[in-house]
């Protein structure tokens, strides 16, 4: 892969990101940036301090739920991938998230997926700012 990347890190649990940024290491990303929170105004603020290349999002966090997180990363006009990263997500709880607007979701205990998907959030996102150029300039 050998890409370089931002990721902001919506998770509780300091051991859990470290764990996530070390498997996209070890898979070939060089993760410049990492930056952990777990509050919606930490969110909010971190939104605005980098240019983010994906945002990573537990699903069991006390007190912000991540639909709240998705719905201010949307607000925020920032197109990242989205990736929800659990143990203990279910699949109908994933569509559900998808359908929202959340790009994939990996479980905790296959982080061997959580490269491809990020690859896939990242090509997906950059597809799409391509097309918007591209509509731009055509108007």
């Amino acid at each position: 892969m050998g890409e370089t990347v931002n990721l902001l890190i919506v998770e509780d649990n300091e051991s859990d990101a470290a764990l996530v940024v070390r498997q996209l290491e070890r898979a070939g990303y060089t993760v410049a940036t990492a930056r952990r929170v777990d509050r919606a105004a930490e969110l909010g603020a971190a939104l605005e301090a980098c240019a983010w290349s994906a945002v990573l999002c537990d699903y069991a966090l006390p007190g912000f739920s991540p639909e709240e997180a998705l719905a201010q990363v949307q607000a925020s006009g920032l197109d990242l991938p989205f990736v929800v990263v659990s143990a203990s997500l279910a699949d109908e709880e994933a569509g559900r998230l998808m359908a929202l607007g959340a790009h994939d979701y990996v479980h905790k205990h296959d982080l061997a997926r959580l490269a491809p998907a990020l690859a896939r959030g990242l090509v997906e996102a950059r597809g799409r700012r391509a097309r918007r150029h591209a509509e731009d300039g055509l108007r």
